[in-house]
């Protein structure tokens, strides 16, 4: 029996309380637990190919996280909490999306932007937004 990719990750996502889930063609490929960007960075680094084709579910999606998706060509994005601009990136990518909440912003616990949200606010060019953000990404260990 094949499994809906868009049912599995939104019930992984619950289930696990994870904050990454990554599903390709029925299978469980990745579930991460890492606090914002750090999942999918370890993913870019590790192995980028998984998420093309991918259906992604992840607690918070701000536009930093819907840049990185839709670079990487993923199928079906759900978001816990989306933010506006990163609707915005998923909608004009043409990639389907679901979400629970949406938001203005991603901001911190103290109230601030998010900082990847911020470095790529005013930057509507896909690649290049990308590749500001993987320079900074790669700072992650």
């Amino acid at each position: 029996m094949r499994v809906n990719g868009r049912v599995l990750v939104k019930k992984l996502l619950k289930d696990k309380k994870a904050s990454l889930i990554v599903v390709k063609e029925g299978n469980i490929l990745y579930v991460g637990y890492n606090h914002g960007l750090r999942d999918l960075a370890f993913l870019i680094r590790s192995s980028p190919r998984m998420l093309n084709r991918a259906y992604i579910a992840d607690k918070v999606v701000g536009k930093a996280a819907a840049i990185i998706l839709t670079y990487h060509k993923v199928s079906y994005v759900y978001a816990l909490v989306l933010s506006k601009y990163g609707l915005k990136v998923l909608a004009q990518e043409g990639i389907p999306y679901e979400y629970e909440e949406l938001v203005s912003s991603i901001r911190n616990p103290k109230g601030d932007l998010c900082p990847f949200e911020r470095l790529v606010l005013d930057i509507d060019d896909l690649e290049e937004a990308y590749n500001i953000l993987i320079k900074e990404l790669m700072k992650f260990n």
